[in-house]
């Protein structure tokens, strides 16, 4: 501590000592909490019962070859029934190769006319033609491992069913 220093070095001397103390508390409760860490079991469900899913590959300026990789790798993603899995390329740049690119994998192609509010504007535009109860958000250069659907989805699936049932109970009791 600057004890014969200036007011302000005191004050701030004393303020350093706090958060460091501060910090050092906060990381005894974090190593505190991961001691409790329980692993969590993956839900049992039904084949029938996974939801349609739209996967959502957002693109801007990528190449071709790294569009391919992750188009190919969303295409062979993993699922009970496929035909459930609706996957789009949302391009705002209006490039025509990523629209063939689209039509060789048989994806839907979704575009933005004017760029508006960059990547955001992108995605509220593609959610603006999906209607799947479930999405999933890839960037152009995230190559989705094979089996990420039916790692994730069995989760959403029993909190669907806790939801429609609150949902059911708020309509029965108007």
């Amino acid at each position: 501590m600057p004890w014969n220093g200036s007011l302000f070095q005191i004050i701030f001397g004393i303020l350093l000592i706090l958060s460091e103390i501060i910090s050092s508390f906060t990381a005894f409760i974090f190593i505190y909490n991961k001691s409790k860490f329980k692993e969590i079991s993956e839900p049992k469900v039904g084949k029938k019962s996974f939801p349609d899913v739209d996967i959502i590959i957002a693109t801007h300026n990528e190449s071709y070859d790294i569009l391919y990789k992750t188009v190919n790798a969303a295409c062979h993603i993993k699922y009970p029934d496929k035909k459930k899995v609706h996957i789009y390329i949302s391009d705002d740049s209006n490039r025509e190769y990523v629209r063939k690119l689209a039509k060789e994998f048989s994806i839907k192609y979704i575009s933005i006319e004017n760029n508006k509010h960059a990547k955001s504007g992108n995605l509220n535009n593609a959610l603006k033609q999906m209607s799947s109860p479930l999405i999933a958000n890839f960037d152009a250069d995230m190559i989705p491992f094979s089996d990420f659907l039916m790692e994730t989805v069995p989760f959403y699936i029993t909190n669907f069913k806790k939801i429609s049932k609150k949902n059911l109970s708020k309509k029965l009791n108007r």
